[in-house]
């Protein structure tokens, strides 16, 4: 998960980038105000995202709980270390990483300690 709230334009861009022509093994949310997803479509980072399995959602944050309910329980991995400071909203454990590995782990679907 990156975003917590607004994801920057270049931060997406680095996101497509090395997922371009990849797959993800575990869901991969994006956070990010609708400007930013809107400018993601039109350089293509969007359709890139997609097509490995990740998502851009905007206009939310992961301290929305009900929107994130199926993760409740489980783990994740961002790069930002608000995201996972919402544990007791959501009980999900984060591991903090750097965007690459980070983004990596979401390709593998598991963090490589």
């Amino acid at each position: 998960m990156f975003g917590c709230p607004h994801f920057t334009i270049s931060q997406v861009k680095a996101v497509a980038e090395i997922l371009d022509g990849k797959k993800t093994a575990v869901p991969l949310w994006i956070l990010t105000s609708s400007s930013t997803r809107e400018l993601a479509g039109r350089m293509g980072f969007l359709d890139i995202i997609q097509r490995a399995g990740g998502h851009i959602i905007p206009n939310t944050c992961i301290d929305v709980p009900p929107c994130w309910y199926p993760y409740y329980g489980k783990a994740g991995v961002t790069d930002f270390p608000k995201c996972a400071c919402y544990y007791e909203i959501r009980k999900t454990n984060f591991i903090i990483r750097p965007l690459k590995e980070s983004v990596e782990a979401a390709i593998r679907g598991e963090v490589i300690e």
